[in-house]
């Protein structure tokens, strides 16, 4: 089971989602959904998503396509999406390959970091 604690970092318009538990398709979907809400009340917010300590990924190519089929379709967001990944290879490769299937409808607005010192400079930098 997914669980995700949201918080938020008041003066930089910045979302923090620590995701803990199993990572699946439908909770990565429902989360965006939630977060679409946002756009409103923190227009061209920053989310840092912390996937660091997900104990388990039951995601493959075929969900991240079907995410960013999702996304594509029902996406508000006008900020950029930092994914903390870590050190893990695998997990690290499969935030590459989302990033460049969302690249061309959200371009340069999705990344993915080893470390978050980075991340949250790049989410503080102004847009590309």
């Amino acid at each position: 089971m997914s669980k995700i604690e949201l918080s938020e970092i008041t003066d930089d318009n910045i979302f923090v989602a620590i995701f803990t538990g199993e990572l699946k398709r439908q909770a990565i979907i429902e989360f965006a959904d939630l977060m679409n809400g946002y756009e409103d009340k923190h227009p061209g917010y920053g989310l840092l998503c912390d996937l660091i300590n997900v104990a388990k990924v039951s995601v493959d190519f075929e969900d991240l396509k079907a995410v960013s089929a999702h996304l594509k379709e029902h996406d508000r967001s006008t900020g950029k999406t930092a994914l903390l990944i870590g050190h893990n290879v695998s997990r690290f490769i499969l935030a590459k390959l989302y990033t460049e299937l969302t690249n061309p409808f959200r371009p340069n607005r999705e990344k993915a970091f080893r470390n978050e010192e980075a991340a949250l400079a790049w989410l503080r930098a102004d847009p590309a």
